[in-house]
């Protein structure tokens, strides 16, 4: 398998991100990481902190208790198999 540049994968990550379905989201989904909205005036940036931190644990947890999951599945039932879904 050939390795992919560290710098390829960082301008893959910004170009999804810039996407036109997800940077519309973006206003929404800070505003709900802070726990505000547009009336309110005080921002508590640990708080925020925090909550992003937090986020952004609970999802890797989930999606790399996925991996292991399917990994060990896969790893029992067939080698090619792991092999396709890797690419």
């Amino acid at each position: 398998m050939t390795d992919i540049p560290i710098i390829v994968a960082f301008i893959a990550g910004v170009v999804s991100f810039l996407a036109p379905c997800v940077l519309p989201i973006i206003p929404g989904f800070l505003a709900y990481l802070a726990g505000s909205s547009l009336t309110a005036g005080e921002v508590n940036r640990r708080e925020t902190f925090l909550n992003a931190l937090f986020f952004v644990l609970g999802f890797s947890l989930v999606f790399a208790a996925l991996g292991v999951l399917l990994n060990t599945l896969l790893e029992a039932i067939a080698y090619d198999v792991q092999i396709w879904l890797s690419r």
